[in-house]
């Protein structure tokens, strides 16, 4: 549909941050206008693979396999294997080896798309675990964001549990993605929210990340040597799913900041049903409904955060969402809430109300609504997730807002302090904690601190605790 108006991503520079690009690939070759190394490897071969596949999902011509024209509704690879933005311009920053990415090679390769080549969208098929507070790759992240009006796509990760959302993808300012299968269910690898800390609400969007095929990079080890495409799956190949449908949204409105962007791709997601919002975030991208989105919500996404146990205590939380209306007449709206859990069960009655059914957003203006949380009801723990959509009288404009509360199963602080053996402070340790009562053996790092002391809060489960503590 974005096609056939004529947007294809013409003109819009777009960078994909990862293991290099192979450039002799002709579905890419074409389409890279800068490229930069930010590694130890001598130059920007794709050793791996993975940077090619991503890319080529992007900004792919799709003529390695067939005949045609890349762009303008060609016939190449017979349309299968065509990117989301074809005519996109790449921007190549290789910031991964063989080996891994290493943060400052990452954070150079962001200042180079953002403030050098200004980037309008950078997709970041990559991650690691979070930890608590902005590490430099989230800072750098949010700043770039502010400054450069850059928007980064990022994938969750690949963890496939909850509490797992991989760093940066975890920043507010990030578009952080999960991966759907063909079905359209949630991939079961996916990492779910909520985010660590304050349990905010993330993902934001879902993408395919189940058997994609895309371009191989001739020098790389993914994929069978000699062919022209390979299928992977992961988050990896979900992120540059929504960053080309980034890049189209950013070439119909080239004035759009990131925060608008991102508000535009979410009220125009399509949720999945019988999944929660911490898995999706506002649900599967949808390019054809993005281009035509005249709804928009501020925030984008309404997180509760998370209501400590006990629950004797807790207090009831309001949030307000500001819809705003690019068209030309007034768009009354039906309001509506649709909510799962906590836990399996139904929600309780008034655990999560609007303060009012309806409102009318004025052309070229806004119109605001709250939404209220009472963690006091119910006796179930978990996560309560929820839509709160807005629609018009003639159903056809729609937006819709995901609101997540965590509340808290029974926990506690638990204080690990680490010594060395002669007494002092070590000088690094790695203690991890393997939740045997969770869903899986689910994996738990305990940060690393200057003083070895660390208060981390637990659920009430039964805990194995691995350390290995290493001193000069």
């Amino acid at each position: 549909a974005a096609w056939a108006a004529g947007l294809t991503g013409t003109g819009v520079g777009v960078a994909v941050l990862d293991t290099g690009v192979d450039a002799t690939h002709p579905d890419l070759t074409a389409a890279i206008t800068a490229s930069a190394n930010f590694t130890s490897d001598p130059d920007l071969s794709d050793l791996v693979g993975h940077g090619t596949h991503v890319a080529s999902t992007i900004v792919g011509s799709g003529t390695a396999s067939g005949s045609g024209t890349a762009s303008g509704g060609g016939t190449a690879s017979g349309g299968g294997y065509r990117g989301v933005a074809p005519d996109a311009r790449l921007l190549v920053g290789k910031v991964c080896t063989i080996w891994g990415c290493l943060a400052s090679d990452v954070i150079a390769g962001m200042e180079w798309a953002a403030a050098q080549q200004h980037a309008k969208v950078v997709n970041l098929s990559l991650g690691d675990v979070d930890t608590p507070g902005d590490d430099p790759v989230e800072a750098a992240l949010t700043r770039l964001t502010a400054e450069f009006g850059t928007l980064f796509v990022v994938a969750v990760g690949n963890e496939g549990a909850d509490g797992t959302i991989g760093s940066p993808a975890d920043v507010d300012a990030a578009l952080a993605v999960a991966a759907t299968d063909r079905a359209g269910q949630v991939a079961e690898f996916s990492s779910r929210g909520p985010r660590a800390g304050d349990a905010g609400l993330k993902p934001d969007l879902a993408a395919p990340g189940v058997d994609i095929t895309a371009a191989r990079s001739s020098t790389g080890y993914l994929g069978e040597p000699g062919q022209s495409y390979t299928t992977m799956s992961g988050t990896s190949m979900a992120a540059p799913h929504v960053a080309g449908v980034a890049v189209l949204l950013a070439q119909q409105h080239p004035d759009w900041s990131p925060a608008r962007l991102k508000a535009a791709l979410m009220a125009s997601a399509r949720p999945v049903a019988g999944v929660d919002a911490y898995a999706q975030g506002a649900g599967m991208v949808n390019a054809a409904a993005a281009i035509g989105q005249t709804l928009t919500a501020q925030p984008a996404s309404v997180s509760f955060g998370r209501a400590g146990w006990p629950h004797d205590d807790d207090q009831t939380i309001t949030r307000t969402v500001t819809f705003g209306n690019d068209g030309t007449a007034p768009l009354p709206l039906a309001l509506g809430l649709t909510t799962t859990g906590p836990g399996a069960g139904a929600t309780p009655a008034g655990m999560f109300t609007l303060s009012a059914p309806s409102l009318t957003v004025p052309a070229g203006g806004t119109a605001s609504v709250t939404i209220t949380a009472d963690p006091r009801l119910g006796a179930a723990d978990g996560h309560a997730t929820g839509y709160l959509t807005a629609t018009a009288a003639d159903g056809g404009t729609r937006a819709g807002v995901p609101f997540a509360l965590d509340r808290e199963p029974e926990s506690y602080d638990v204080r690990f302090t680490h010594t060395a053996a002669d007494g002092s402070v070590p000088t690094d340790y790695q203690t991890t904690l393997v939740d045997l009562d969770g869903d899986g053996f689910s994996f738990v790092s305990v940060p690393v601190t200057a003083d070895g002391a660390v208060t981390m809060r637990l659920p009430a489960h039964r805990y194995l605790v691995v350390n290995t503590t290493i001193t000069d």
